[in-house]
């Protein structure tokens, strides 16, 4: 049996995310049905048999140049949310809940054109993503919020109805940057979104007493 070293499997992922980045740049300019493999394979500077050694199909390669950066991200989130501050720091909190905003404005800015193509293209085949692929990273997504919500006494707020508000506007900020061709100034629109949600919860989102 053969043994794969550290600096194999490295080198390995390093190559698998090469051509995932490749992939997004070829799907966004030429669109799911127009693109090809040997594109992707060219842009990333594999062989396509090395390509295909890593995914068996285009559809593999495009399912994953959208949700594995959405995996990563949540799994950061969930690190972030495992280490949040205890409430009196609330200093901390609002730091941490900065630097949440701004990767996933980073992500989403990353993957918006492609993640609408992908929900919205075809009604049929965006469910199926939105169940297999979407859901359970928004369910893992609120463990994540449920947490950081409870250092924050007397807030009454869903968890879901947080974390979709929380989405939709890194969505829609991100798609209203890569199709007007506008510069995203991340910091600062994560610097505002963290805020501005964060103290909507604190004021807005008390129970009444």
């Amino acid at each position: 049996m053969a043994v794969t070293t550290v600096g194999e499997r490295s080198a390995a992922e390093e190559r698998r995310d090469e051509i995932l980045r490749a992939s997004r740049r070829i799907f966004t300019e030429r669109g799911y049905v127009k693109a090809l493999t040997k594109e992707i394979a060219a842009e990333a500077g594999v062989s396509e048999s090395s390509l295909f050694s890593i995914f068996e199909s285009k559809e593999e390669i495009f399912v994953a140049a959208i949700f594995d950066p959405l995996d990563d991200l949540v799994l950061e989130m969930l690190e972030i949310s495992a280490v949040v501050p205890a409430s009196g720091d609330r200093s901390g909190r609002r730091r941490a809940y900065v630097r949440a905003n701004e990767h996933m404005l980073e992500v989403m800015f990353e993957v918006v054109f492609l993640l609408g193509i992908a929900m919205f293209s075809d009604m049929r085949l965006g469910q199926r993503y939105f169940n297999e692929r979407l859901g359970p990273l928004f369910r893992r997504w609120l463990e994540a919020t449920e947490h950081t919500l409870e250092g924050e006494p007397g807030v009454d707020v869903s968890p879901r109805l947080l974390l979709m508000s929380v989405f939709g506007s890194h969505f829609g900020i991100s798609l209203d940057a890569a199709m007007t061709g506008k510069a995203l100034d991340i910091p600062s629109c994560a610097r505002w979104l963290a805020t501005t949600s964060y103290s909507g919860i604190r004021s807005g989102g008390r129970k009444a007493r």
